[in-house]
């Protein structure tokens, strides 16, 4: 976090000296009991969990997001009510809850820019919702390429989806054999190449949002 290079090196040090590492497998769940932490490396999943046992995608955090850092949470802040799991292999920071309060009183940008952090996530998982209301499987998934797009793909327009097929039928509530025909169906609108099972070449960003229907703003909301 680049607000901390500001930091006294007394409080640095008292930083780090009180944080500890945690490394997850890809496919893990994050435990239970972490307060607050920062994403080191990697790339984490948010479930909203459902009544049927499926879990929806409402984020998709990378390197860089805190967890749990909200005042007044107490243990398994980071959690909330959702589960996180690693997409890929993840290295987190766990932060001592006291000392970083104490950072948010030293460090006004710093508040700003997590406040600014789950307001961008608070948008992200309105989209997700929107998403997952479409009846069509096909606009879901074009929405779905969409909105990882816009944090993974590079500017060859290629897509490396960090979901096992399976696990993406299941967060877009549709079966495999579905969603398989939903890529081809894609590909044959020319809106992508299929490179791989894991990977597409996003060929016509604007077809995928016509599709998905998430490209209509929305009247602005009161603050």
């Amino acid at each position: 976090m680049p607000e901390c290079l500001a930091l006294p090196a007394s409080k640095r040090a008292a930083l780090i000296d009180s944080s500890r590492l945690m490394q997850i497998a890809a496919g893990a769940p994050l435990p239970d009991g972490v307060d607050v932490a920062c994403l080191l490396s990697g790339r984490l999943a948010v479930l909203k969990p459902m009544p049927d046992g499926r879990g929806h995608i409402v984020g998709l955090p990378g390197a860089g997001a805190v967890l749990g850092w909200t005042a007044g949470a107490g243990n398994g802040a980071a959690t909330n009510g959702y589960d996180i799991t690693a997409l890929e292999p993840c290295e987190l920071a766990l932060l001592d809850r006291g000392l970083f309060c104490d950072l948010l009183q030293t460090l006004p940008d710093l508040e700003q820019r997590l406040i600014a952090q789950v307001l961008d996530e608070a948008e992200a998982a309105r989209d997700w919702l929107r998403l997952l209301a479409q009846p069509k499987v096909t606009d879901r998934l074009a929405g779905f390429l969409m909105m990882l797009g816009r944090e993974l793909m590079p500017g060859d327009g290629v897509l490396h989806i960090p979901f096992r097929r399976a696990d993406l039928a299941s967060y877009l509530g549709t079966r495999k054999e579905t969603l398989s025909r939903a890529f081809h169906q894609l590909e044959a609108e020319g809106a992508i190449r299929i490179l791989d099972p894991a990977a597409v070449q996003i060929l016509q960003p604007a077809l995928l949002e016509d599709m998905a229907g998430l490209d209509a703003e929305d009247p602005p909301a009161p603050i």
